[in-house]
């Protein structure tokens, strides 16, 4: 529900480029702060120019979700900030972001960040006095440039937890009656105990449900992460 976006462009240069990376895709700031730090890396062999762009992300109660722009009329209030908005990470190396909320912490707010590699030009923030980085990034050619989105969840600054398993014939509910996202970590998903697919991620948001259907599985383990607090849980269906 809550995708991840992978942009790709095709720019210039053909065999020095940069190779961005966000770390986690998920991140979480805590009802007890308000601020967290990303490290963004760049592994590649040419300086990353990455502009970072932010938008709020709506779900409504049929589980669609909708993202809106942040824009300079809404003022500071209830807001995330990426600061700095604009990165030039070296060859190598790595700079961090600083994550802020400003607003209220009511409920919780889930967004978008996007980090995107770019050409560097003039009036783009960069600044074209960076000289030969700036000058060298646009050599002719042609260059892949891979941008990534990731999902900050702010969570309330009163969080609560309170989740319920129903087993049914059919499969198993996961119910979050919190008001904060949950996660179900290492999902396992087996049809005998030596053959189980892929552990999978999922985030239950708050006042929703997680159905897993049965569909011939045998058992259904996983970590349930209440902020804090980690918990396992496993369930056996009836051959």
């Amino acid at each position: 529900m809550l995708g991840i976006l992978l942009a790709v462009a095709s720019t210039s240069a053909v065999h020095a480029q940069p190779d961005i990376g966000i770390g986690s895709l998920y991140d979480y700031l805590p009802g007890a702060s308000s601020s967290i730090v990303k490290p963004i890396r760049n592994s590649g062999s040419s300086t990353g120019f990455v502009r970072v762009d932010v938008r709020r992300i709506q779900v409504d109660d049929a589980g669609n979700s909708t993202e809106t722009e942040l824009t300079a009329g809404e003022g500071w209030r209830d807001r995330l900030i990426v600061s700095p908005s604009r990165l030039i990470v070296p060859p190598g190396g790595m700079r961090s972001v600083r994550v802020l909320y400003v607003g209220e912490r009511s409920r919780e707010h889930v967004f978008r960040v996007r980090f995107t590699p770019v050409e560097p030009g003039r009036g783009d923030g960069f600044g074209q006095e960076e000289g030969a980085d700036a000058a060298g990034a646009t050599t002719a050619g042609v260059r892949m440039l891979v941008g990534y989105g990731g999902i900050v969840i702010v969570r309330p600054e009163q969080e609560q937890y309170r989740t319920d398993f129903v087993q049914r014939t059919d499969g198993l509910d996961v119910i979050n009656h919190g008001n904060t996202t949950l996660i179900l970590d290492n999902v396992y998903a087996c049809k005998t105990d030596e053959h189980c697919l892929a552990p999978v991620k999922k985030h239950v948001l708050p006042g929703r449900t997680q159905f897993f259907k049965r569909e011939g599985l045998s058992e259904i383990r996983f970590d349930v992460v209440e902020g804090e607090k980690v918990s396992y849980k496993e369930f056996r269906f009836a051959g």
